[in-house]
């Protein structure tokens, strides 16, 4: 559960700085751009991501269903990159989020913004074996009319040992 509230934390995730720019032409494309990493403790980090979106059509309504942002956790092995989706009694490592419609803004010409995730990390210390010393997020977004952004990556994470 606390996992959960976690995430309904990170769903508080949008603080937009959001503007119409008359003079941006940005691809109907989302495009992000990682523009800080914060290791707050052990447990948590933040994860703040801008974005640019041509159409203006980033974000899901109200009604909408399913999430808009994807996530795959990696851990490392070794040196080796691995989905986490692999490692021995792991669990599914789907995070995905909702990121909400921007309101209230004329998105015609473009919009723009940052994202803020608070990331747990607390849940990758699965047992006291170290093969899991550090992991990696990797991360896109969906807008609404299916537009695929590119794709950005945490930097490497590395996870004390219980």
């Amino acid at each position: 559960m606390k996992f959960l509230l976690k995430l309904a934390i990170c769903l508080t995730l949008i603080s937009i700085l959001t503007a119409c720019k008359k003079n941006k032409n940005f691809p109907d494309e989302p495009v992000l751009e990682v523009r800080e990493f914060i290791r707050l403790d052990n447990d948590n980090a933040v994860w703040k991501i801008g974005f640019t979106d041509g159409d203006g059509d980033f974000g899901i309504r109200v009604n909408d269903t399913g999430e808009n942002f994807f996530t795959t956790i990696y851990y490392f092995e070794r040196g080796v990159r691995k989905n986490l989706n692999d490692l021995e009694g792991g669990s599914s490592n789907a995070q995905n989020y909702r990121i909400p419609r921007i309101n209230g803004v004329n998105t015609g010409r473009g919009v723009e913004g940052e994202i803020s995730l608070e990331l747990p990390l607390d849940l990758f210390q699965l047992s006291p074996d170290p093969i899991l010393d550090s992991v990696m997020y990797e991360a896109f977004v969906v807008d609404r009319a299916g537009n695929i952004s590119n794709t950005v990556f945490t930097p490497i994470i590395f996870i004390p040992s219980n």
